[in-house]
């Protein structure tokens, strides 16, 4: 593996000791990811969703992790994923190292046997959290997995999406077409034979994986076998595509899909093949007769919140407010006191986001569903299935 001298920030160069079999040098020194190989610890981000910039040592059993962007200027979302791997049974210091950018996300950590499970350790991020130290003990399997979230990579996707298919024979598992790198964009359709139809999109931006749990709950609850969930697919159609970004998620960027662009800013332009294969289908179908009726798009950020168009009086105007207050009545019902959704009625018809683009193209709600970065995995799943249930109350079904 090639190593390469950089020149560093002076006050982290300086504490950099490269050490080999031999003996230390004092001359720092940073190996490229996505592999770093330090002999006896390999640091290693080759998978779908890793990403590593550099790494070096700097103490015996201490590494420091460099994570920089796909691109700039860029929101502040610095994605890491990576093995950590040994020769022997150890104990290291890992530190995450940012440049200009803060740290945001608290790793989570896979072994095998335990799957995974959130860092239980204390880590100490720097004044200007530009830097994030923690301590990993690599036991009987030598070997972890820290990720910035669990990851749930295009993989994780299809096999739940055909799941769905294979429990439900009304449930169609198609492929929509392929991405800018060629890899497959798939979806799920029911009712496709019907006039009425809803449209819900995940994961333009590749770390939000929150918002990718809370949709599959949302979608399990709508696709389920029971007499509220047949009655609604019996009338509205329901379009599912939860991964139309899996360029950006296979090569762990922090916000971009493969060119360095943001997709939920091409919304109007339409440059990238992504957001074109979305507005095509829709196009199709409206072609055809079918009326699109709603527009979602799961998403996280650092609060569980609605980014709805204010309340008006078109035909579905009132549906984001009645919604938004219908979540939240469960919320309360179930578990008293428990935080809100909250809500933010803005419309900004110059915007070439998806939510905006729905609701100034076909005159519906265009709704942004977004859930917290560190929002408990049970919470997402109840708020995913109150959302379910409580748009299939209140969707207008003819």
């Amino acid at each position: 593996m090639s190593r390469t001298h950089f020149n560093l920030q002076p006050a982290l160069a300086a504490s950099f000791i490269f050490f080999t079999g031999a003996g230390a040098s004092a001359e720092p020194v940073v190996i490229e990811g996505p592999l770093c190989d330090f002999e006896t610890v390999t640091i290693d981000a080759r998978f779908d969703g890793g990403r590593v910039t550099s790494c070096a040592q700097d103490g015996e059993n201490s590494y420091v992790v460099s994570i920089r962007p796909e691109g700039e200027p860029i929101n502040r979302s610095p994605w890491y994923a990576f093995d950590v791997a040994s020769t022997d049974k150890r104990k290291l210091t890992v530190t995450l190292e940012y440049g200009d950018y803060k740290h945001r996300y608290s790793p989570d950590v896979w072994t095998a046997g335990a799957g995974w499970r959130p860092y239980e350790g204390k880590i100490n991020v720097a004044e200007d959290g530009a830097r994030a130290t923690l301590k990993l003990d690599l036991g009987k399997s030598r070997k972890a997995r820290l990720a910035a979230q669990p990851l749930i990579v295009r993989a994780d996707t299809e096999a739940w999406m055909r799941g769905l298919a294979q429990a439900d024979k009304s449930i169609a598992y198609k492929q929509l077409g392929v991405s800018a790198q060629d890899r497959p964009i798939h979806m799920i359709e029911t009712g496709g034979e019907l006039s009425d139809w809803i449209l819900v999109i995940g994961r333009q931006h590749p770390p939000e994986t929150t918002g990718a749990i809370a949709m599959q709950a949302f979608a399990e609850r709508l696709m389920a076998d029971d007499e509220a969930a047949r009655a609604f697919r019996e009338k509205v159609g329901v379009v599912m595509i939860p991964m139309l970004n899996p360029d950006g998620v296979a090569a762990g960027n922090w916000r971009f899909e493969s060119s360095g662009k943001d997709m939920n800013r091409d919304w109007g332009p339409f440059e990238k093949p992504e957001p074109r294969l979305v507005r095509d289908e829709i196009e199709r179908r409206h072609d055809a007769g079918k009326r699109l009726l709603l527009g979602l798009d799961f998403h996280s950020t650092r609060e569980d919140v609605l980014y709805t168009q204010p309340d008006d009086g078109s035909e579905f105007g009132w549906f984001p407010g009645a919604w938004h207050d219908a979540i939240n009545a469960r919320l309360e019902e179930e578990t008293p006191g428990a935080m809100p959704v909250a809500r933010d009625p803005g419309h900004n018809p110059g915007y070439p986001n998806y939510k905006t683009w729905i609701n100034i193209t076909y005159g519906v709600p265009g709704i942004t569903v977004e859930f917290g970065d560190e929002t408990d995995p049970e919470r997402l799943r109840r708020i995913g299935r109150f959302a379910a249930e409580e748009l299939m109350r209140l969707m207008p079904q003819k």
